[in-house]
């Protein structure tokens, strides 16, 4: 009886271990945060946690100068203020919060589309750990649109 129970000890101790295990490297594979690239490449995005929240700045634009050679800029914002500031570095995304019930979607943010100048509310759902839906849309997320961005894999470099 005594060998029963510390064998049964055992396999509850190892099952324990190897599902918590499990649940963080899910955690982690599933972290919204790094840098994803906009699904037709012309942009990266680094989203960070920004004081319990989470928000995305454009860290890299195939494109980052206009063709009279400088700096692309926010030409399209509604606040003529704004038009000057350059796309690289730009904040375009913010106030993302987990959802309690879905630890793999991000919501009650904001996106801001710098092609257009406007700004929508938005959801981040995690697929996997290369891939993230990004939905946009005003009001409800009915009427809205999702663009899938895909995780930005640092380079190895050859010697």
């Amino acid at each position: 009886m005594r060998k029963f129970t510390l064998l049964l000890i055992l396999a509850i101790t190892l099952t324990a271990t190897a599902m918590n295990g499990a649940a963080q490297a899910l955690d982690g594979a599933l972290s919204p945060l790094g840098t994803w690239a906009t699904p037709d490449g012309g942009a990266h995005i680094q989203v960070s946690d920004c004081g319990g929240t989470l928000c995305g700045t454009i860290t890299w634009l195939r494109h980052p100068r206009e063709k009279d050679g400088t700096e692309s800029v926010d030409s399209k914002n509604p606040n003529s203020d704004l038009r000057l500031r350059k796309l690289l570095g730009l904040q375009l995304m913010a106030a993302f919060t987990p959802d309690g019930a879905d630890p793999t979607v991000w919501k009650n943010g904001w996106i801001y589309d710098a092609s257009s100048g406007k700004t929508y509310s938005c959801t981040l759902t995690l697929e996997s750990a290369t891939t993230m839906r990004v939905r946009g849309y005003i009001g409800l997320s009915l009427f809205g649109k999702t663009q899938v961005w895909t995780r930005v894999t640092p380079q190895i470099l050859a010697k």
